[in-house]
């Protein structure tokens, strides 16, 4: 799996938010659903200002009769996660292999696109 340092800040940011948000609800473990929740809920006031940025992003990107259904197919399906209550004292998530298949197809996509702009310039 690609490290946290191959990633950029806002990246790290929405990954670790993401594992955040699974502990909160008492996941388990982290699932791609955890990221795709980061993007399209609305984010708590302590949470920094660039992920609440890219939320805001995808909220004027999309249709807005589009990102409630989201929010609210991704909530449905967050409430049906497995659930460890009480969490123990040294509780900690660890991703799924969904949500490390989801980075590591991240991390693929972004190499490629990266070499595609480095052979637009060289050629």
């Amino acid at each position: 799996m690609a490290t946290a340092q191959q990633f950029t800040s806002l990246a790290q940011e929405h990954l670790l938010a993401s594992q955040k948000l699974a502990e909160k609800d008492g996941n388990i473990s982290c699932t791609p659903l955890h990221i795709l929740a980061i993007f399209v809920q609305p984010q708590e006031q302590g949470d920094n200002a660039q992920t609440t940025q890219t939320t805001e992003l995808v909220h004027r990107i999309l249709p807005a009769n589009a990102v409630e259904v989201i929010k609210k197919e991704t909530g449905k399906a967050l409430v049906r996660l497995p659930r460890q209550d009480p969490k123990p004292d040294n509780f900690e998530t660890t991703p799924n292999n969904a949500w490390t298949k989801v980075v590591k197809k991240v991390s693929h996509t972004q190499y490629a696109i990266q070499r595609q702009r480095f052979l637009k310039l060289c050629g």
